[in-house]
């Protein structure tokens, strides 16, 4: 099964069965006539990050100058979990 079908499947079976909740927005889109809502969700999220509720898994860091090289891993959809670049 691709990603995409799988994740129409959970999406899917998340309308059926309240549990789990699966809610998905794109920010970029909202951000300038929902910021109220999007920056607290953000506080919501950086306090779970904070107190260890959540645990995104990191695929790869790269520094910042080497951000073509994080693109370009991106673009091969051979990562597994989050590409993160640093200062």
């Amino acid at each position: 099964m691709t990603s995409v079908a799988l994740l129409g499947a959970l999406l899917a079976f998340a309308k059926l069965w309240p549990r789990p909740r699966v809610d998905l927005y794109a920010m970029d889109q909202r951000v300038k006539t929902l910021r109220r809502e999007i920056n607290e969700d953000l506080r919501e999220v950086i306090g779970l990050l904070d107190s260890g509720a959540i645990a995104p898994r990191i695929g790869a860091t790269f520094p910042l100058r080497e951000a073509p090289l994080a693109h370009e891993l991106l673009e091969s959809r051979n990562n597994l979990g989050k590409i993160v670049l640093v200062p």
